[in-house]
């Protein structure tokens, strides 16, 4: 942005410029807090995270880490979240992603369709009935009548000739009715070519899920249960609760919303529960933590309640359980941490994650525990944090398909995440994938030729979901993108239609999108839906 100042290694010095400034190889340097101001090539990483929801759609941070087998890009207008980094300037103004999808919204604005009665073709009609008319109008015994009836059929018969001003009336009808059903039609040039379209694109989170993070399961004694179907009652639920509660960086409740979706999942879990937060701070006083960072991979907190601290810790599964000397019970027993147990933790890590789920582990330390090894945690559980699929998502589809509509999906988030909401979802071939590493090698005919089975396009850029689009349209398809982020806005300018959201939509995406809907339930109220 102009006005903004970036930090650029010279000569070994480290000086401030204008963000305006920046040329392809120029280095920058970035710290937490930082927008990234152009394209990037990361060249050196420090316990490195920036958040690219706007870019991708992907709802936690991503770690970026250097490594010689690819190369790794920062992207302008992700934020740095955590750590630091150096990148060399690859791409600067339009030529950046950002820019690009800028360039998709300020160029050109919607233009409703003019409709033209009378054409140039047409007078010939005029000139075959003009001497008929003229006749009439020199014979004394004519009347006036005659001659109107002469000039309503010519009229009549003109109008006839134009299909374009009867389709435009039931265009209208149908505007006005889509419009009762509180749907918004921005441009009425969608109208035109709705009942064409035989091919629609899903963004993934937002649309076919739900933008938020929620706990799923619990795998804790060697057996994995549906929070739905678990009482949280005992020492173990107890425990679980409060480390779900307590284990974070939020210190005030009216902050929950801005917490990051892992965080703000654990703790609507707890309040689901029936954890009273403010009651919870009030008897555990927070007296010591360790931020998350993806070195270390977990974070914890430590407490003083009832003159005894209490250590929660939360994190990568693998991590926590190598901190653990044993694990709880739901009695309230422990018991040590052996081989079957590593394996069997290890083993519903690799299914949570296959599954295109996120796995966490919880753990904790009583400091006057003397059942528990010296300096060793005592395992929980483990958490299954899903992304849910809208519920209306499979009916919607499900019917889509039936009229003939083919249904994808294109989205920034990872593969195993977005084929399985494909499968869950009922997208045929939700199995067949392309990602945008593999869209960066291609030649445009050889996407076009597997996006005639290819279903789910992952790891996309936003230009690169405006290719995949352009390639349908290629094999002769008509499309509609239905979309809700910053990321989907070329995609939405690409298709013959774009779709989003009244409400929980960017306004980029707003301003872009050609028809407004409330759910994907309206897409079944549509004229050919």
């Amino acid at each position: 942005m102009q006005g903004n100042t970036v930090a650029v290694m010279q000569n070994g010095k480290i000086i401030m410029v204008p963000e305006e400034k920046l040329r392809k190889g120029d280095k920058v340097l970035l710290q937490v807090g930082d927008i990234v101001p152009a394209d990037l090539k990361l060249i050196e990483a420090n316990n490195l995270e920036v958040d690219e929801f706007e870019l991708t759609g992907e709802l936690l941070p991503v770690a970026k880490k250097t490594n010689g087998l690819s190369e790794v890009r920062l992207y302008k207008g992700s934020k740095v979240v955590k750590g630091s980094s150096q990148g060399v300037v690859v791409a600067v103004g339009e030529d950046t992603e950002y820019e690009k999808i800028l360039q998709q919204v300020w160029t050109g604005t919607n233009k409703e369709r003019k409709i033209r009665i009378f054409k140039v073709k047409y007078l010939a009609l005029l000139l075959t009935l003009l001497p008929a008319i003229t006749g009439a109008l020199l014979r004394p015994d004519r009347h006036l009548g005659d001659f109107l009836a002469y000039a309503i059929v010519a009229i009549i018969l003109l109008l006839l000739q134009s299909d374009a001003l009867f389709r435009n009336m039931i265009i209208r009808k149908e505007q006005k009715g889509l419009m009762e059903k509180k749907i918004i039609i921005d441009d009425l040039s969608a109208m035109w070519h709705i009942h064409e379209i035989n091919l629609l694109c899903f963004d993934k989170t937002g649309v076919l899920t739900s933008r938020e993070i929620r706990v799923k399961n619990v795998y804790a004694e060697n057996e994995m249960i549906d929070m739905e179907n678990w009482k949280a009652e005992g020492p173990l639920p107890e425990l679980i609760r409060l480390s779900c509660a307590l284990c974070n960086d939020v210190a005030i409740d009216e902050k929950i919303n801005q917490a990051n979706s892992i965080d703000k999942a654990l703790i609507n879990y707890a309040i689901g529960k029936g954890a009273d937060l403010k009651g919870l701070r009030k008897t555990y006083k927070k007296i010591g933590e360790k931020p998350f960072n993806s070195d270390d991979r977990y974070m914890s907190s430590t407490f003083l309640s009832n003159g005894q601290n209490i250590h929660f810790a939360k994190g990568d599964p693998e991590v926590i359980v190598n901190m653990c000397g044993s694990y709880y019970t739901r009695s309230g027993d422990y018991r040590p941490v052996d081989f079957e147990f590593l394996l069997l933790i290890r083993q519903q890590t690799e299914y949570i994650t296959k599954n295109g789920n996120i796995s966490l582990a919880l753990a904790f330390k009583r400091e006057r525990n003397s059942a528990n090894s010296a300096g060793k945690l005592t395992f929980l559980c483990l958490l299954t944090l899903e992304n849910p699929l809208r519920m209306e998502a499979i009916e919607v589809l499900n019917e889509l398909e039936k009229l003939g509509i083919r249904n994808t999906v294109l989205t920034g988030d990872r593969t195993e995440n977005a084929v399985k909401i494909s499968q869950l979802a009922g997208i045929k071939n939700g199995n067949f994938y392309l990602t945008g590493k593999n869209i960066s090698k291609m030649a445009l005919s050889e996407i076009a030729r597997q996006s005639e089975y290819v279903s789910v396009y992952t790891r996309l850029m936003p230009s690169q979901k405006a290719i995949v689009v352009r390639c349908f349209k290629e094999r002769g398809n008509k499309v509609a993108m239905v979309g809700d982020g910053v990321n989907d806005v070329i995609a939405l300018k690409a298709a013959d239609i774009g779709i989003s959201f009244i409400e929980n939509s960017s306004s980029l995406v707003r301003r872009t999108a050609k028809i407004l809907i409330n759910d994907l339930r309206d897409l079944l109220m549509m004229p050919t839906i």
